[in-house]
């Protein structure tokens, strides 16, 4: 298996993929095989054969590699929110399956840092497609949109205490005001933009824009759930019973 890496898409050794497997399954499960899946960009994703254990068809998930850098710094490839997506999403699940939303089933999340220096998760495998499969007819696709958008509805409905990002204790990094995440995501992105060179001072003139709208934007009072990734290649598409 080759150790090449390169930008945030970053494989492991087998050995590493082993020593996960056993921190998380135990000692006695053996890996039968594993292939890794292309598409992402972000995460690396793995699908394992599993024998002595609980689950024998798992899928591992790790997020990008962690960087001595502080927080939201502009050196650090991703946004600040990036790096604690996936430590979140157990929460965010608890949040579909409450509300009647299909989620995955996550076996376990790991983001302590003690084995690999990377968030990673093993979940349950979806025989599925993702929506955006050949092999989904027109007809099909627009009764998968129409669930799809009643989900979503339902997605929409889940309140929170505050405006901004979930964290995995449960929490949620923002604000009361809408205005205040829009502008501290949107100073963060100039941050990024000037470091790049890219369009300078345009990042800073779109971040103030929220300090002087602020009226404006404050008047959404009521933080709900929302996807920020929501396209075709995200939703997997599972067949029950034809």
């Amino acid at each position: 298996m080759s150790t090449t890496n390169s930008g945030l898409h970053q494989t492991i050794t087998a050995e590493m993929l082993h020593q996960l497997v056993e921190n998380t399954f135990g000692t006695a499960t053996i890996v039968k095989s594993f292939a890794l899946l292309q598409g992402g960009l972000f995460n690396t994703t793995y699908r394992i054969q599993l024998e002595h254990a609980s689950y024998t068809d798992v899928i591992l998930r790790l997020a990008p590699e962690r960087v001595e850098l502080p927080l939201g710094s502009a050196g650090d490839p991703l946004f600040s929110f990036e790096r604690t997506m996936m430590s979140a999403e157990p929460v965010v699940y608890e949040y579909y399956r409450k509300a009647g939303i299909p989620a995955p089933n996550i076996i376990a999340c790991n983001d302590s840092g003690s084995i690999i220096p990377r968030t990673y998760m093993f979940m349950e495998f979806i025989p599925s497609n993702q929506l955006d499969h050949p092999s989904i007819s027109e007809s099909d696709k627009e009764r998968l949109y129409h669930q799809l958008g009643a989900y979503t509805a339902v997605m929409h409905q889940i309140e929170g205490a505050s405006f901004g990002w979930p964290q995995g204790n449960g929490t949620i990094k923002g604000s009361d005001h809408w205005s205040e995440v829009l502008h501290s995501f949107a100073e963060e992105t100039a941050l990024k933009a000037s470091q790049a060179g890219y369009m300078p001072g345009v990042g800073e003139e779109i971040a103030d824009m929220f300090i002087t709208n602020k009226d404006l934007f404050d008047q959404v009072t009521v933080p709900v759930l929302v996807h920020n990734d929501l396209w075709e290649a995200n939703v997997l598409v599972h067949e029950e019973n034809g």
